[in-house]
């Protein structure tokens, strides 16, 4: 579940929110999770302490793809969520999902967007999704 939102704004540093809240959900210990993140596609990746205290903090570059695995393996959560929540966080855009047929299409939207503007950028997408799956058959 995604961190919660104050007075109908997103927050800024979603993913650091979403550890935090895990974390404080968990009342694992810092020592405990960065224990339990480890990229399950190179083991020998883990995250370090310092790593997570900056995360926390909202600090720090975006992650790389294998730390956001490891985030995943470590709560158990979905790299997708997170990548959405990265791309939130260091790109500041709000990314929405739609599916065509069994496929789902991300797209990123300029935060601070009206909802109707987002459901039509998802409508667009949804619309290329399919002319462009109608010129592959």
């Amino acid at each position: 579940m995604p961190p919660s939102e104050k007075e109908g704004q997103g927050s800024r540093t979603p993913l650091s929110d979403y550890v935090r809240d895990y974390l404080a959900r968990t009342m694992i210990s810092k020592n405990q999770f960065v224990q339990a993140c480890i990229d399950p596609e190179d083991r020998s990746r883990v995250i370090y302490i310092q790593w997570l205290d900056a995360l926390l903090a909202g600090r720090g570059p975006t992650p790389e793809l294998w730390r956001l695995r490891a985030l995943a393996a470590g709560m158990r959560a979905e790299v997708e969520e997170l990548k959405r929540l990265t791309a939130e966080q260091w790109l500041e855009y709000a990314v929405e999902e739609t599916k065509v047929g069994d496929e789902a299409v991300l797209v990123a939207v300029p935060a601070g967007l009206s909802e109707e503007q987002r459901r039509r950028i998802k409508r667009m997408a949804e619309a290329m999704a399919r002319e462009e799956a109608a010129i592959d058959t």
